[in-house]
């Protein structure tokens, strides 16, 4: 059974008719989809200095909103879920009007705008929205950032709670979104709660136990420090977030306190005490019976080796984070410092 359009939905469709018709002599191509209240506006515009590569872009049109928007999905650096129109228009929220709308003068816009971008602006670039929604399908298909599902622990009225969520990180940003559990009708949409730029985050560090990484970032506009929490329940996840962060945030010429891979003054650790009292301990470990103590200053003297042999940027601190990881993997050894 077909579903008769409103008197808004057909004004677009036959605004997108006419851009297609348009762009058939040209050198853009376009095709679009419907989804419920929403117009997919799909763009592909020649690069000028690849001709067998294409700028690909979204056109996004809320009806129930009264919105339009415009995504990026492979132009390195802006392809991370920020909205360009806003740079483009010098409005904060861009407005539809159907009787008014040229999609055909709009698409010649973009691409004049994409055709002259140059690296030195491209992090100044469009805007993202903080509680708003945004759809998954858009942000999981885009090709220069880093995905991935967690949980965010957040305090909630008094109580914490860890929410299904997703991080993504591009070179300027890290992005934070809560999926819409309570909204069964539409579980294709998921919340922006937090953004911030890579130059802003002061520290971050993966937790000893659980795979845990908490991020701390410069003070926002009301002079807090803000952190955040996130876990997986799959520990390369969050190794792997802890290693592109420190390649980003290498990549920019930033320098912070990072637990794995710590550069700087070296600290004052008498490094051939520390290897006599892991020698010591570990051979404890391989002969008496188990227990927590010797477990627990086991880890504390791993973590001083971390520290000394990442700071002087030696790779043996690799060797006793691994002594750390068969630790924490180990059944017995975990309870014990549970």
């Amino acid at each position: 059974m077909e579903v008769e359009l409103s008197s808004n939905e057909k004004l677009l469709e036959s605004h997108i008719m006419k851009l297609q018709k348009e762009l058939l002599l040209s050198s853009i191509d376009c095709k679009y989809e419907k989804k419920s209240y929403e117009y997919y506006i799909f763009l592909y515009i020649p690069s000028k200095e690849n001709n067998n590569k294409n700028f690909e872009l979204l056109l996004l049109i809320n009806l129930l909103k009264n919105r339009i928007y415009l995504y990026s999905f492979n132009i390195v650096k802006i392809s991370d879920g920020r909205d360009l129109l806003p740079f483009m228009t010098n409005k904060l929220y861009n407005k539809i009007n159907l009787n008014s709308l040229n999609l055909i003068q709009l698409v010649e816009n973009i691409n004049k705008f994409i055709l002259s971008l140059t690296e030195k602006n491209l992090s100044l670039i469009g805007r993202f929205y903080l509680g708003e929604e945004y759809n998954i399908n858009i942000i999981s298909n885009l090709k220069n950032i880093y995905a991935v599902n967690c949980y965010h622990r957040d305090l909630i009225n008094g109580n914490y709670y860890d929410i299904p969520s997703l991080v993504t990180i591009s070179d300027d940003y890290f992005c934070l979104y809560e999926y819409n559990t309570n909204n069964m009708k539409d579980n294709n949409k998921f919340t922006l709660v937090f953004y911030g730029n890579i130059k802003s985050i002061i520290s971050f560090k993966k937790s000893l136990v659980g795979s845990i990484v908490n991020i701390n970032f410069r003070k926002d506009m009301n002079g807090k420090d803000l952190s955040l929490k996130i876990m997986s329940d799959i520990d390369n996840d969050m190794e792997t977030i802890m290693d592109l962060l420190i390649k980003k945030i290498e990549n920019i010429g930033y320098r912070m306190n990072i637990y794995q891979k710590r550069n700087g003054n070296i600290p004052e650790i008498n490094i051939q005490n520390t290897e006599e009292n892991i020698k010591t301990y570990e051979d404890k470990l391989n002969t008496e019976e188990e227990n927590g103590k010797v477990i627990k200053e086991l880890l504390e003297l791993y973590e001083k080796a971390i520290e000394y042999y990442s700071a002087i940027n030696d790779k043996r601190y690799m060797d006793y984070n691994n002594k750390i990881r068969r630790i924490l993997k180990n059944e017995k050894y975990s309870k014990l410092i549970a």
